[in-house]
C-alpha cells in the first residue's frame, strides 16, 4: 500500500503536476472493506488487533497477506495469530497450490497456526510449526480463538470469500471478542479438560439429573464407539493378524494373532490405540471409506460434525476434535442393550474418561473426567 502510494506520487511529479496538491488526497484514503484492514477490539480484559484481509484470495495474495502480518506483529506484545481458510475454485490444482504455503507458514512470525477446510488439512499434514491445528470448520475453530488470544494479541485472518465459511465466520469475530471474558489460556489441554468435565444420570431415556450440559466437550473423538457399533452390525473374520502401527509397543506386536471378539470388546475399556487401528482397518477398505461411514454416522445420529476426526479418537494437537455428553446421550438412546450387551460399562479415552456406566439408579453418560478416582466420586455421589 505505501509502494503504491510512493509510485502514484513518483508519476504525478514526472507529468509535473502539483504534488504537494495532491497528497492531501492521502489523507482520506481508505482501502476497501477487509483488505488487509486492521480492527482493534478492546473488552475488559484484553486488547486485540485483528487484520481482516478476507476479501478474497489467491496464492500470491494469501503470501502478501502472511509477509504483512510478520512485518506489523513486532508491534504488539500478545500472541502473533494467522487463521487460514481455504483458496477457493483451483480445481485439480488445490492441492499443488495450497502446499507451497507450508514454507511460508513455517518462517512465519505466528506463536500460533489455525487452519479450516480440507485443503489446509493437507498443509497441516506437512507443516513443521509446533502449534499448528486444523479444525474440521470454523465454528470451532472462532471457539479456540476466543480463548487463544491475549492482551495485544494480533491475528491474520485470511481465505478467499465463496467456497468456505470462514468470512462469514470472521465478520462475526468483533463482537465475539468485544464480549470476550478469556485472558490467553496457557495450558490450553488442561483448561478444556477442566471446564469439560461433565455427566449425567438417564432412566428410562430421560435426563434424571446432570452437570454441565451446555459447556460439555472433550479434545478426543468418538471412535472406538463408532467403531465398536458398526462392527457389531459386520460380518468379520473371526480372528485378525496385528498389522504394522505406529503405536504398536511390547504388548501389541505386529504379527500377533488376535481374536476378532475380543478385539471389538476391547473398544469398550480404555482401548489401546493399535487396537483401535486394527478394527479400523477391518471395517473399511481404506480412510476414504473410513471418512465416509464416520461422517454418515455422525450425519445419522445429528452428532457435532467435530466428534470425529482423526482414526483412533486420541488427542492430537494438529487435528482438533471435540463432542459432549450430549451427543453420548444421542448414541445411548440407540443403543443401549448394544452398549451394555457384554458388561454395564462402556469407557474410552486418551486424556480423560468419557463414557457409559449402568447402576441400579439409571445410566450414566460422562465425558473429560480427569481420573478414575474422579469418576468414582461422581458415580457415588461424594
Amino acid at each position: 500500500m505505501i509502494q503504491n502510494s510512493v509510485a502514484a506520487l513518483a508519476v504525478i511529479d514526472r507529468l509535473k503536476l502539483d504534488v504537494d496538491n495532491k497528497m492531501t488526497n492521502l489523507v482520506t484514503f481508505k482501502a476497501f472493506n477487509k483488505v488487509l484492514e486492521l480492527k482493534e477490539i478492546v473488552n475488559s480484559n484484553q486488547k486485540v488487533t485483528l487484520m481482516d484481509d478476507t476479501h478474497n484470495a489467491s496464492l500470491p495474495a494469501m503470501i502478501n497477506a502472511i509477509e504483512a502480518f510478520n512485518k506489523q506483529s513486532q508491534f504488539y506484545k500478545g500472541r502473533k495469530i494467522i487463521a487460514l481458510g481455504q483458496i477457493s475454485d483451483l480445481g485439480d490444482h488445490t492441492e499443488e497450490v495450497h502446499q507451497q504455503l507450508v514454507s511460508v507458514l513455517e518462517t512465519s512470525n505466528a506463536d500460533i497456526i489455525l487452519l479450516t477446510d480440507d485443503p489446509m488439512r493437507k498443509v497441516m499434514r506437512q507443516i513443521k510449526h509446533p502449534c499448528t491445528t486444523w479444525y474440521k470448520n470454523s465454528i470451532l475453530l472462532k471457539e479456540d480463538l476466543l480463548h487463544l488470544a491475549d492482551d495485544d494479541s494480533f491475528i491474520l485472518l485470511k481465505s478467499s470469500v465463496t467456497g468456505t465459511p470462514f468470512p462469514k465466520m470472521v465478520s462475526t469475530l468483533p463482537s465475539a471478542f468485544k464480549e470476550n471474558k478469556n485472558e490467553g489460556i496457557r495450558d490450553f489441554k488442561s483448561y478444556l479438560i477442566k471446564k469439560g468435565e461433565s455427566y449425567a444420570l438417564i432412566c428410562d431415556g430421560k435426563v434424571i439429573e446432570s452437570k454441565n450440559w451446555v459447556d460439555s466437550q472433550t479434545i478426543e473423538g468418538l471412535a472406538p464407539v463408532i467403531y465398536y457399533i458398526l462392527a457389531k452390525t459386520q460380518l468379520l473374520p473371526s480372528s485378525t493378524v496385528l498389522k504394522k502401527w505406529p503405536t504398536n509397543d511390547k504388548k501389541f506386536k505386529e504379527g500377533i494373532t488376535i481374536k476378532t471378539e475380543e478385539l471389538v470388546e476391547s473398544m469398550k475399556y480404555k482401548p489401546h490405540p493399535s487396537q483401535i487401528y486394527q478394527l479400523s482397518n477391518l471395517l473399511f477398505k481404506n480412510e476414504q471409506e473410513r471418512e465416509a461411514a464416520v461422517t454418515a454416522f455422525i450425519s445419522q445420529y445429528e452428532l457435532n460434525p467435530y466428534a470425529s476426526v482423526n482414526l483412533t479418537g486420541r488427542f492430537r494437537k494438529k487435528e482438533r476434535q471435540r463432542f459432549g455428553i450430549d451427543d453420548l446421550y444421542k448414541i445411548l438412546l440407540k443403543n443401549q442393550t448394544l452398549l451394555f450387551q457384554t458388561g454395564p460399562e462402556f469407557m474410552f479415552g486418551d486424556q480423560a474418561i468419557h463414557g457409559f456406566k449402568k447402576t441400579e439408579q439409571g445410566v450414566w453418560i460422562f465425558s473429560s473426567i480427569k481420573s478414575s478416582k474422579r469418576l468414582e466420586q461422581i458415580l457415588n455421589r461424594i
